[in-house]
């Protein structure tokens, strides 16, 4: 009795581990966005595009983006890609200010699981892109076009 007890006692433990990791993927996942997460953009976007990691829902599923002080960001109907049941692109109904812009989206899958989720993204108008914030923080430096500038000598590096 003793030893059916035990099976018994591993195949449920087993059973239970192998129904807890199929619902760990069973949800949509975002696993790409235009404009990219942290983006700094030098142009406005006209669209969102988000990739889900399995189908989506559009009629249970939404995307609202706001900029300045949680201004609502006037936008288009979010529409399913025909070709790609797990990409969602939303139109945006007016030209964006620069400013900071942040993507907040729910979805549910074709399974009927619920996620969301949301990232940023900051539009500068007139910046070049070796004018946005960041270059400068992260200690990178802008050589002359030059073949004639000069070079350093870097630590453990031989000339």
């Amino acid at each position: 009795m003793r030893l059916l007890a035990g099976r018994a006692l591993r195949l449920s433990v087993a059973l239970a581990g192998m129904l807890t990791a199929a619902g760990a993927f069973a949800h949509a996942h975002l696993q790409q966005q235009i404009p990219a997460a942290g983006a700094q953009l030098t142009a406005p976007p006209q669209t969102l595009t988000l990739s889900f990691s399995e189908g989506i829902e559009p009629a249970f599923s939404g995307v609202t983006v706001t900029g300045l002080q949680q201004h609502a960001v006037a936008t288009g109907k979010l529409t399913r890609s025909a070709d790609n049941p797990a990409e969602v692109t939303l139109p945006l109904a007016e030209a964006l200010p620069p400013g900071e812009y942040t993507v907040a989206w729910h979805v549910v899958s074709v399974d009927r699981h619920k996620t969301k989720g949301q990232y940023t993204f900051s539009f500068r108008q007139g910046m070049r892109n070796d004018q946005l914030p960041g270059i400068q923080e992260i200690g990178l430096r802008v050589l002359p076009s030059s073949t004639n500038a000069p070079s350093e000598k870097r630590p453990n590096e031989e000339k």
